[in-house]
């Protein structure tokens, strides 16, 4: 049965899943890299990733980000919001890159490139604000 679910979040989230294994490959080949599970996800800890991406089952993490963390960090709170981009994936399926990725991958962009959105608290914008309360942060 619990193979059967498995399949099933598979073909759920099947874009995103496509697009994390890729990018856990890319991620991982000829530098620094760790892979670890967390809850019902994958992590890997990168030195080439300089921010954090979670894409279905996979979350890539900067290499820095590896090992123990205190409760309340930063690092914890990290790994927890992206967990909650996780919570999303799975409640959106097909439509989470429309819906959450696009504008996320957008949003950062734009808050590391421009001066005038980086006045702007990051995680205000609707997917960072909802990944938080899915992944049980609280800022």
């Amino acid at each position: 049965m619990k193979e059967i679910i498995n399949f099933l979040r598979l073909l759920w989230q099947l874009p995103q899943n496509l697009l994390g294994f890729i990018l856990f490959q890319i991620y991982s080949v000829d530098c620094l890299c760790l892979e670890v599970p967390y809850r019902d996800v994958h992590i890997l800890y990168s030195e080439k990733m300089r921010g954090g991406i979670s894409l279905g089952q996979y979350i890539v993490l900067p290499w820095r980000y590896r090992g123990d963390y205190k409760t309340g960090s930063y690092i914890e709170k990290t790994i927890k919001h992206e967990y909650g981009h996780t919570r999303q994936s799975l409640r959106l399926g097909w439509l989470y890159l429309i819906i959450i990725g696009l504008p996320s991958i957008t949003w950062a962009w734009l808050h590391s490139s421009f001066k005038r959105f980086s006045t702007v608290d990051y995680y205000s914008f609707y997917t960072e604000k909802n990944a938080d309360k899915l992944g049980g942060v609280k800022r």
